[in-house]
């Protein structure tokens, strides 16, 4: 029998004590020939064969006293109170860009916050808010194009509203390097746009005057890569980028970029006025999601955080402002639930539940309209009450629902559940394959060579315009003129990743070995070469110093984690140092041919690690004996 699960999402709801109807467990589908089943309220996703699921989930009574102990804890929702949470600010309608595709049509009108309407919400919020706030500046139009009422905006705020706050600017990135210092300094979290490489960042959100935006937007990347600063690039996917997403992952991490959020194009404001493929929605189904499943490998790769509708990462019961907390002042004095609704005469203004009374000088809130936006939660959702995805997607974007159904908030726009699901499916077998079974990636022997096999194989996006990078296999001495040769390698083949095993000899285990490898491995680190050390390296490397470079360097620990420990060649797993063959389709999980790779390889210690403390404590694995193959790449 075969039965095992993993922590996929963080659950910060308070337990519950549901009944198993109300549980929310799922099925997702089948993966190795094992059964995947996905528990969003407890955190988990789980895995078993049929065996098991014979013996020992027949019967409900059977899942609760054999499965639901490993589940752990469930936390479902408590009911919310009245208070804000989110404090937005638009300062202004101005905009020093003319997006192709932007939902407020920024710049095209000169619409400015009063000083006197921020006070009056600020005082409302003191009443109206929870102990901590997160105070946000976005637009209509690009606040820091008016830098004086901004800075006056985050002065005041900042003295007179009580809650513990934090403050984060979305921006384009388009400004000067006082501007850019003040942001540094006074932003706690900065959200800049940038949709990619030039060819994609000029033509979707070109200057005003029609000028490229890319050599200052990259320049502010660059400025708080450098200042270490909390920053998130948001990226519009539009049908032009949509098959580019790659392009724009490796674009955002050679500029040092940790984080990023692709969004697709949604189809409102000015790309209405005209759509070409840069200012059109991508065909979510067919092709957003194989691009963006994709993408979520590429972004591990590049050590990237992606952000993404619907991500696996947390529950929630909704989906975004419209539902939640959120208290946003527009420009001209109203209180929206959502950015999209940004000014009293922009599209879908009916949301708008509150403004600025100037005769008698106060807030104004329409309750029973503001009750009707809270309460579009999950569980009020009727199309989300059976799918797999609601206590992540949560219903979806409410402005694109109102698109499509008018007034009705609560009916998920149409399309929206196939793709997301499709996505949902992508990312949770991306999870269950590297992290739990960690099958994948393995390395295949194809006509000599060797190859990196990733876990998302089958889910490869249809041909993109330019050819994809091939990966460097090398395998390297530790000497100082091998490394040197390797690195000037690697720089001039410039490969999309290389992976890396050391070839070491007993003379090599020392101290000052390991300083020359980790000095090698952090210049290609700071250089932002992507790379992937496939074989354990001895502690006795760097001593007390290993964890940390372990970590550093994500080096494998253990041959259970060595890239080498199978390699797939004519449909067979080869198991290392090893005469055992195993089909590819018997494989469940790397433990599995662990297993089989301890009982058939008893391992003779070189004198040198004999007698170690490491190994005889069972921490490391001693010099590797592994897997040959004279057609690797080698640089001696």
């Amino acid at each position: 029998m075969f039965f095992d699960l993993l922590d996929v999402i963080k659950n910060e709801f308070p337990q519950s004590t549901l009944s198993m109807q109300s549980r929310d467990i799922f099925h997702i589908g089948r993966i190795r020939n094992l059964n995947v089943s996905y528990a969003p309220l407890f955190g988990k996703v789980f895995v078993y064969d049929d065996e098991f699921s014979r013996t020992m989930m027949h019967t409900p009574e059977d899942f609760e006293r054999n499965v639901l102990p490993d589940l752990g804890r469930c936390n479902v929702p408590s009911p919310p109170d009245d208070k804000f949470d989110t404090f937005g600010i638009l300062p202004t309608s101005e905009c020093n860009l003319r997006c192709v595709y932007c939902y407020a049509k920024g710049g095209e009108t000169r619409k400015n916050l009063d000083i006197g309407t921020l006070k009056k919400a600020v005082e409302f919020m003191n009443n109206n808010s929870k102990e901590q706030v997160l105070v946000f500046f976005h637009g209509g139009g690009e606040p820091t194009t008016k830098f004086k009422l901004l800075i006056e905006i985050k002065r005041y705020v900042d003295k007179n509203l009580k809650a513990e706050k934090s403050f984060t600017l979305q921006t384009n990135g388009i400004f000067s390097n006082e501007v850019r210092s003040w942001v540094s300094k006074n932003i706690d979290h900065v959200a800049l746009s940038c949709d990619g490489p030039p060819h994609i960042q000029d033509f979707q959100r070109p200057l005003k005057n029609g000028g490229r935006s890319s050599p200052i937007v990259e320049e502010s990347i660059r400025y708080f890569v450098e200042k270490s600063k909390n920053m998130t690039i948001a990226t519009v996917i539009s049908k032009f980028s949509n098959e580019r997403q790659e392009d724009i992952l490796e674009y955002l991490h050679k500029l040092g970029v940790k984080k990023v959020k692709f969004t697709p194009l949604t189809e409102r404001g000015r790309c209405l006025c005209g759509a070409t493929d840069y200012s059109a929605r991508p065909d979510m189904l067919k092709f957003f999601t194989n691009n963006l499943t994709r993408s979520i490998e590429l972004a591990d790769i590049y050590d990237i955080k992606l952000l993404y509708p619907g991500l696996i990462d947390s529950c929630r019961d909704v989906s975004c402002f419209v539902a939640g907390r959120s208290f946003i002042l527009t420009p001209d004095g109203f209180v929206s639930p959502c950015v999209s609704v940004h000014c009293g005469d922009s599209d879908f203004n009916e949301l708008l539940f509150g403004y600025f009374d100037k005769e008698k000088g106060e807030i104004k809130i329409d309750k029973k309209k503001l009750d009707f936006l809270r309460n579009r939660v999950v569980q009020n959702i009727p199309a989300c009450k059976n799918c797999f995805m609601k206590w992540n997607c949560s219903g979806g974007c409410a402005i694109s629902a109102c698109m499509i159904y008018g007034k009705d908030i609560y009916s998920p726009q149409r399309g929206h559940c196939d793709w997301i699901r499709k996505l949902g499916e992508g990312a949770l077998r991306y999870k269950v394959e590297k992290y739990l079974l960690k099958t994948k990636p393995f390395l295949e022997e194809r006509n000599g060579t060797i190859e990196y096999r990733e876990v998302l194989d089958d889910f490869e996006p249809k041909k993109p315009p330019t050819k994809r990078k091939e990966d460097l296999v090398l395998q390297v001495d530790a000497n100082k003129s091998s490394l040197a040769l390797t690195y000037d390698r690697i720089i001039k083949t410039n490969p999309r990743l290389s992976l890396i095993s050391f070839r070491l000899r007993p003379k090599d285990l020392n101290l000052e070995t390991g300083r020359r490898i980790e000095k090698f491995l952090r210049t290609l680190k700071l250089k932002r070469i992507n790379f992937i050390v496939t074989r354990p390296l001895p502690r006795c490397l760097f001593n007390h110093e290993y964890a940390k470079a372990a970590e550093d360097f994500r080096i494998p620990k253990n041959c259970e984690e060595c890239t080498w420990l199978f390699v797939l060649k004519d449909s067979n797993f080869h198991i290392c140092n090893t005469d055992i063959k195993i089909p590819e389709d018997k494989i469940r999980s790397r433990r599995e041919v662990y297993e089989f790779f301890k009982k058939q390889n008893k391992r003779i210690f070189d004198s040198p690690c004999s007698e170690c403390v490491y190994r005889i404590r069972g921490n490391c694995n001693g010099l590797c004996r592994g897997y040959r193959n004279k057609n690797i790449h080698a640089v001696r």
